[in-house]
């Protein structure tokens, strides 16, 4: 489905908003209108060169996300009045490496509190996360790193909902992927360990091994772009049900385009691995600070013949113009039951 008939969608639901949105003549019309200016700025930031596209795209994104609070059935009363950023990003980085700039967020504002009706990690200024970490955060970045060493990273882990519960087992088991080729080029365990606690909502999990002892090395699947698959299992629990094995992974997992992923988290400590809504506004957010605060570092990173950085830039906002529309799509639903 192309961004016009995800748009099209979208203002078919103002007519009659999700329940949550008619809970008040505010609530209703920022609903509204707020999806009116996302559109908007969405359809600007087409015609718009990466010169200026990331501004119109953070901030039609922003103006989505006002209609998404709007539509909120866990904010009552006033709590989906959203205001001010809620992020930032350190002066001082904005002139470095673009995989460097540190980004952080605040104690309130829109970003902390869609985080908060998303369940998604929040972070402080004390601990600060980079760009790459939230670039890779992003499913379509995947192809356009912004660092030149390829082989580690954490990224979000596409679920394989088909293999739940294969070879008649009646434990839940997924199959995820990609993995980076610097881990499944490793043996042991501590390695995988350390990688599945940068994805929360793996915790609890165990996974097939190359033999019948402990001492077995994990079981990757190598694909022929040098990633590879794991197949992952939660064996505290056994279910009889395909169904009753599917619900149990898809609780831990976050809907993306109509497909589940494992996302990681940018800090330690978190419950959960960042939302992709969360992932593209703090991603979308650095770049548009980027291009109107820094024009000078701006232009110097979208220059195609002298900028390892361009292209990857040009690619992830080419693909918000089409990915944002049907993720905004899917968490209006998802929030107004």
């Amino acid at each position: 489905m192309d961004s016009d008939e995800e748009w099209a969608g979208l203002r078919a639901t103002r007519a009659a908003p999700p329940a949550p949105a008619q809970q008040s003549a505010d609530r209703k019309a920022t609903y509204q209108f707020a999806l009116e200016q996302a559109e908007q700025l969405f359809r600007q930031a087409r015609l718009a060169s990466p010169a200026t596209r990331p501004l119109t795209l953070f901030y039609g994104l922003s103006q989505a996300g006002r209609s998404i609070a709007a539509a909120a059935a866990n904010a009552p009363g006033d709590e989906w009045k959203l205001k001010g950023h809620g992020i930032g990003t350190t002066a001082s980085t904005l002139s470095g490496p673009l995989e460097n700039v540190q980004v952080h967020t605040d104690k309130n504002g829109s970003f902390v509190r869609l985080s908060e009706l998303l369940e998604s990690p929040l972070w402080s200024k004390a601990d600060q996360v980079r760009l790459h970490v939230l670039w890779d955060s992003v499913p379509e970045a995947g192809r356009w790193s912004l660092r030149p060493d390829t082989s580690t990273w954490t990224r979000p882990l596409h679920v394989d909902v088909s293999s739940i519960g294969d070879g008649g087992s009646s434990r839940p088991t997924t199959m995820v992927r990609p993995l980076p080729p610097s881990l499944i080029s490793t043996t042991d365990h501590e390695t995988l360990h350390a990688f599945l606690r940068s994805y929360p909502d793996t915790r609890g999990c165990a996974y097939n091994v190359l033999g019948q002892d402990s001492e077995s090395r994990p079981s990757y699947q190598p694909s022929h772009d040098g990633t590879g698959s794991l197949v992952l299992q939660w064996p505290e629990l056994k279910a009889e049900r395909y169904q009753n094995r599917r619900d149990f992974v898809c609780a831990r997992t976050r809907s993306y385009r109509g497909e589940e992923f494992f996302f990681p988290t940018p800090v330690s400590g978190s419950d959960r691995g960042i939302h992709p809504l969360m992932a593209w506004w703090a991603v979308l957010f650095t770049l548009s600070i980027l291009a109107r605060y820094q024009p000078v570092e701006w232009a110097r990173h979208i220059d195609v013949d002298n900028s390892e950085y361009a292209v990857p830039i040009e690619e992830l906002l080419r693909a918000a113009l089409t990915v944002l529309p049907e993720l905004i799509v899917e968490i209006i639903d998802d929030v107004s039951r």
